[in-house]
């Protein structure tokens, strides 16, 4: 028992070491990055240890809204998280079963590092935070200038400050580790894009591209084994950046066509793996079907989202705006119950972007319980909201740079903009809709990424004048 402890608190110091070891490489590249993600470390602390303490003691204190031993009922899954966490063998290494597996794998081994406290799962999530942030600061070309680097610490800030991130992160919830997961595919693919726009040749560049492949690869992966059904997305959000990167090249065309070729093939086979049964359901219900009748791999595609959303719709709960809207009383789950009318595009937009509090009283939702969520819900409204205004002021002042990163502005973009669509069409309840819109945030925030200007020794257009520019020397 003694030589568990020891072994739970030295580890538990070693990655406080690596933590501490981030955060002042992070300061090497920009000081106010440093800044920033250490705040986003003490807002999670300072949130997560009082909410701890308070439901394991069992304080009078939103008493209704404990769950005890830690949990707290607005984080529902987390004890399921912990407890399937807690019963995978060999260490964490064993079986990881269900749609979450990847998540609840690594919380297993990490709970077996550091021990089997709920307390536990904020440590990991402040782990993943920093190491989220510190990819985004590792693949910039920080200048430790504010002013130039504006872009890339409004998506650090973003992903310190989002208010469902930083509530999640109190818990073992598995959405710090989503975002991670696609701040990496993201970060990889401005990697592969800067690579191939770029006149690096020889090792130097079959290197870093063998890297950021990895990367897109690893996060595919991870995607699969927590939400399966995006793999899909981020492929075919590749596959139209890619077009576009293959478009906008005039003196490497067929270096890189081969490349986004192999990328592609390779991002499939790592979804074929990761994707599992979900994966084969999707693959038998749709390609196969489509085979000899290509009607009917839209007629398929459609039916599976159809299937997704009626699943919503007939789960009564007090923040189900489609269920408020269509009667759907609980229990009720009958096959045949009807959207048209009910629930739409719009709707869904209105719920994703429009606080609760301005939607309501002008009668564009309507919500039956929930009140508790529904104000934190409304401050994470607001500060998406506010996060979608300034990259498009952001886009406008860069537009220079936007041009520049083209391929990658159109991989984020694409994933931001069809993951809203799927998302307002699907998602009725609030929520869920919460925790799933960090699917459309975590690729906004790092399209901010694309509008940090270059260093001239890494631009195809860096003429004398202007690598004089940007030095400040005056060459007349």
């Amino acid at each position: 028992m003694i030589a568990v402890l020891v072994l739970h608190t030295a580890a538990a110091g070693l990655i406080g070491a690596v933590l501490l070891a981030m955060l002042r490489w992070i300061r090497r590249r920009s000081r106010a990055a440093a800044s920033i993600v250490a705040a986003g470390v003490l807002a999670r602390v300072a949130i997560g240890l009082p909410l701890f303490w308070i439901s394991y003691l069992h304080l009078p204190i939103g008493t209704s809204l404990q769950f005890g031993d830690g949990f707290w009922i607005l984080a529902s899954d987390a004890p399921a998280y912990q407890r399937a966490a807690l019963a995978v063998p060999a260490w964490g290494f064993g079986p990881s079963p269900g749609s979450s597996g990847g998540y609840v794998r690594v919380l297993a081994i990490w709970l077996h590092l550091v021990g089997q406290s709920p307390a536990a799962g904020l440590y990991l999530n402040v782990l993943m935070f920093v190491v989220t942030a510190a990819i985004v600061i590792a693949v910039v070309p920080a200048a430790n200038d504010w002013r130039r680097d504006a872009p890339v610490l409004a998506g650090v800030a973003a992903f310190s400050f989002n208010p469902t991130l930083v509530g999640h992160a109190t818990q073992p919830l598995k959405d710090t580790f989503m975002a991670l997961a696609l701040a990496l595919g993201c970060a990889a693919a401005y990697v592969l894009f800067k690579v191939l726009d770029s006149e690096v040749h020889g090792p130097e560049r079959a290197r870093r591209s063998v890297v950021a492949i990895v990367g897109l690869l690893l996060s595919i992966y991870l995607v699969a084994r927590i939400r399966p059904y995006f793999i899909f997305v981020q492929w075919g959000c590749y596959l139209v950046a890619a077009i576009v990167s293959f478009s906008a090249e005039t003196r490497q065309r067929i270096q890189t066509f081969s490349v986004h070729a192999i990328t592609l093939i390779a991002l499939w086979a790592v979804m074929a793996y990761g994707g599992g049964s979900y994966y084969n359901e999707v693959m038998e219900r749709t390609v196969n079907a489509g085979v000899n009748n290509p009607s009917a791999l839209y007629r398929n595609s459609a039916s599976f989202i159809k299937e997704a959303q009626i699943g919503f719709v007939r789960t009564a709960s007090g923040t189900n705006a489609a269920a408020a809207d269509i009667g759907v009383s609980e229990g009720n789950s009958t096959p045949g119950v009807r959207l048209a009318g009910g629930w739409n595009v719009r709707k869904g937009l209105v719920l994703m972007f429009v606080p609760v509090a301005i939607a309501t009283p002008m009668r564009l939702l309507r919500l039956e319980g929930g009140r508790g969520l529904l104000a934190a819900a409304d401050i994470d409204t607001m500060f998406i909201d506010a996060s979608v205004l300034l990259i498009l002021l952001l886009c406008v002042a860069r537009r220079h740079e936007l041009r520049r990163n083209l391929p990658y502005f159109s991989f984020t973009m694409s994933i931001a903009v069809v993951s809203a669509g799927l998302i307002a069409y699907v998602v009725t309840n609030l929520g869920t809709l919460l925790r799933l819109r960090l699917m459309f945030g975590v690729p906004l925030w790092m399209t901010a990424i694309a509008l940090v200007p270059l260093a001239y020794a890494e631009r195809r257009d860096a003429s004398p004048d202007a690598i004089a520019a940007e030095l400040g020397v005056d060459r007349r």
